[in-house]
């Protein structure tokens, strides 16, 4: 990863993507690589865009955040907003689907996972690209593409209950 970052930095680039930085990393070296990041950032007066599915990570090191469901956005908001009023029903099981420390306690508590499977995006089907998987769809979910509207300041949702 530090190889990768080495040559990623050699340009002085103003935006650093950083694709998965910490995927399959213990959480030393994951920490490590997290620090090294912001510093770089700092030195550099750069921006990193992240990409991951690391909720927590996002969580530590993020101040906004765009959620993407098969190559869609489905929300948007700071990371605070974010955390704690997820507003689509994918950001809102995703944040389920994080393990917590004070349920690991109770035996009977399952961490939640998303039912169904992800859509083929080869010829995708019209409507909302979640409407399968979700609890909440309503028949326009499986007309039309909902797009991303303003809910609250700073924060955009794409979802037909937020009409």
């Amino acid at each position: 990863q530090r190889v990768m970052i080495a040559m990623a930095l050699a340009c002085n680039p103003k935006l650093l993507i950083a694709d998965e930085p910490t995927t399959a990393l213990d959480v030393t070296i994951q920490a490590q690589i997290l620090d090294l990041l912001n510093r770089l950032k700092e030195q550099m007066g750069m921006a990193i865009m992240l990409i991951t599915h690391a909720m927590g990570v996002v969580a530590e090191t993020t101040q906004r955040v765009i959620v993407m469901y098969a190559g869609k956005v489905v929300e948007e908001a700071s990371v605070e907003q974010l955390f704690s009023e997820p507003m689509h029903p994918y950001t809102q099981g995703l944040i389920r689907s994080i393990p917590r420390i004070d349920l690991a306690a109770d035996k009977k508590q399952r961490l939640e996972a998303i039912p169904g499977t992800v859509p083929k995006l080869i010829q995708p089907k019209a409507g909302c690209r979640f409407a399968a998987r979700c609890a909440k769809a309503q028949a326009a979910c499986s007309d039309a593409d909902p797009l991303l509207k303003p809910v609250k300041d700073g924060h955009q949702v794409a979802c037909f209950l937020y009409r």
